[in-house]
């Protein structure tokens, strides 16, 4: 999937955070942020993937068994 080697290592950090089912709240306080910049974050990250939900990123990547690059 050519949209995996275009993401940046924060984007990288997302997709764990979304796989151990985190929500927006945990991961800005675990990456010391304000939600705000999660919810950008997020967004980009949604376009790359052209997806509308969080969720189908994580159906994507499991449906790939690409999950142990997120690790």
């Amino acid at each position: 999937m050519k949209h995996i080697s275009t993401l940046t290592p924060t984007e990288r950090d997302l997709i764990q955070c979304f796989l151990a089912d985190m929500k927006v709240r945990e991961i800005a306080s675990q990456r010391n942020v304000e939600i705000s910049t999660v919810k950008s974050q997020i967004r980009t990250l949604l376009q790359k993937f052209g997806c509308s939900r969080s969720k189908e990123i994580v159906v994507i990547i499991k449906g790939l068994g690409l999950e142990h690059l997120f690790n």
